[in-house]
């Protein structure tokens, strides 16, 4: 997720799209996206979030802006760079290749063994999205036990089947012989059994 991503989101806040499910709606974006930057933003307090239980989940009902939140969306030239909400992450491939996705949100090694740069981009960005996705889920089945991994794996799953372009770019990536770095590049109690149940997809 990017910069932009974010200022979409506080601009949608801003025109009274209060709830995760309208502003998803509103920028015709993945539920769980939208939720992962909300949590960014009220951590940095740009934003005030209450949440409740909907269909299972702990979703943003209600989320309004701080004077901070709109400090930044209306002058945003008053904030320094380093200051400025953020998800984005780096993937910075230099001569090792290296670079991953953590559940901390931070920038880990895994190695990723000589793909081309299409390819190694197709990684991240599939690994990120099923990263988030995956976090997004442990909210709704925890505390983690082994039983609540299948869940989450088996949620996973039935999210990414409704949403093709996700899957294709799954598939992709099967496809291309990077299961075991795609997996090392997710970290998530639940990623075992979540790559044995789309295994079977690189042969679609």
């Amino acid at each position: 997720m990017s910069d932009e991503f974010i200022s979409k989101i506080l601009k949608a806040i801003d025109e009274r799209h209060t709830s995760e499910r309208e502003i998803a709606l509103h920028l015709n974006a993945e539920q769980y996206r939208v939720h992962s930057a909300l949590d960014t933003l009220v951590q940095k307090e740009y934003i005030k979030g209450a949440r409740a239980w909907k269909d299972g989940k702990l979703e943003y009902a209600k989320c309004t802006l701080t004077d901070k939140g709109k400090t930044m969306l209306h002058h945003p030239e008053d904030f320094p760079q380093q200051s400025q909400p953020s998800i984005k992450q780096d993937f910075n491939f230099p001569g090792s290749n290296i670079a991953s996705v953590t559940g901390s949100g931070h920038i880990d090694k895994a190695t990723i063994n000589n793909y081309p740069p299409e390819q190694r981009q197709s990684l991240t960005e599939a690994a990120q999205e099923i990263q988030e996705l995956l976090n997004q889920l442990s909210q709704t089945y925890n505390p983690p036990s082994p039983l609540n991994n299948s869940k989450i794996a088996t949620a996973g799953v039935e999210v990414i089947e409704s949403n093709q372009a996700l899957k294709s770019k799954i598939i992709k990536v099967l496809k291309a012989g990077g299961t075991e770095t795609f997996k090392e590049l997710i970290d998530h109690p639940a990623i075992n059994i979540f790559m044995a149940c789309i295994e079977a997809w690189k042969d679609d």
